[in-house]
């Protein structure tokens, strides 16, 4: 988990701005793909509104499983 909050921590600073995209119009969103016991604890730390989210910028929006059905990815988005 360390490495996933190194990489929380400077996504803000590695993303291009909003409205950078094609049109103005893309989104700053992240796919992580994960250790499976990563996604829960994703969810509660970078929860929308949380103060640690506030902190650092980013929002959990989503999980996904993997083929096995072992959750594996998450969705964030750079605020």
């Amino acid at each position: 988990l360390n490495v996933v909050r190194d990489i929380v921590h400077r996504l803000s600073e590695w993303m291009s701005p909003a409205g950078a995209g094609p049109k103005n119009e893309a989104p700053r969103h992240c796919w992580m793909e994960v250790d499976d016991s990563h996604p829960s604890m994703l969810e509660q730390w970078l929860a929308p509104g949380s103060k640690e989210s506030t902190r650092v910028g980013v929002q959990h929006l989503d999980s996904r499983s993997d083929f096995c059905g072992r959750d594996r990815f998450v969705l964030l988005s750079i605020v």
